[in-house]
């Protein structure tokens, strides 16, 4: 595994679970169970679903769900953007509010457009608190709510991961964690 993963924050962990699968995924999930049950043990329970997922499913059945339910349907779709504005043009602007706050804390699109949650969590990382507190509580939440209805609808493997990244960010807004070399 990637040394810097190691040290990572809750966010950055989340970002890359969220990553189209590689063979690194399952060592991923297993260390950040391990991180949680250190860190977060309230959120094992969330988690832990997703991990005995993981581990019984092969890498190209992992794929496969990924792109089924994130790439093939708008509606569990990774981009916060289209769950609240759809095909809007409120949502290039949207898009152009993300690039310029992504390239202004150095968070690369890793291939991604600027509002997909993998770059909105590690955005997290790099604003400052009250930045963070609105871009919980008016994008990423509603828009994450939309997900997980449709990952209900879907049965999909992915619920428990996105569950745990829910009751993450409603905590974050609480104020129960921190970014930003915080606890979070």
């Amino acid at each position: 595994m990637n040394t810097a993963l190691n040290t990572a924050s809750l966010p950055t962990r989340l970002s890359h679970l969220l990553d189209y699968p590689s063979h690194q995924t399952s060592e991923l999930v297993q260390d950040t169970l391990i991180y949680l049950k250190d860190k977060h043990p309230d959120m094992v329970e969330l988690f832990e679903p997703f991990a005995q997922t993981v581990a019984a499913m092969s890498i190209s059945e992992l794929q496969e769900a990924y792109t089924r339910v994130f790439d093939f349907s708008q509606e569990t779709a990774l981009e916060i953007g289209w769950h609240l504005y759809g095909e809007d043009y409120s949502r290039g602007a949207f898009l152009a509010k993300m690039r310029e706050a992504l390239s202004t804390h150095g968070v690369p699109e890793a291939g991604e457009l600027p509002d997909h949650m993998t770059t909105m969590l590690l955005l997290l990382e790099k604003q400052d608190p009250e930045s963070n507190e609105a871009l919980v509580e008016t994008v990423m939440q509603p828009a994450l709510s939309k997900i997980l209805d449709g990952l209900v609808k879907k049965e999909s493997p992915y619920l428990a991961l996105m569950t745990t990244i829910q009751q993450a960010l409603k905590l974050y807004a609480l104020g129960a964690l921190e970014s930003g070399g915080g606890r979070f």
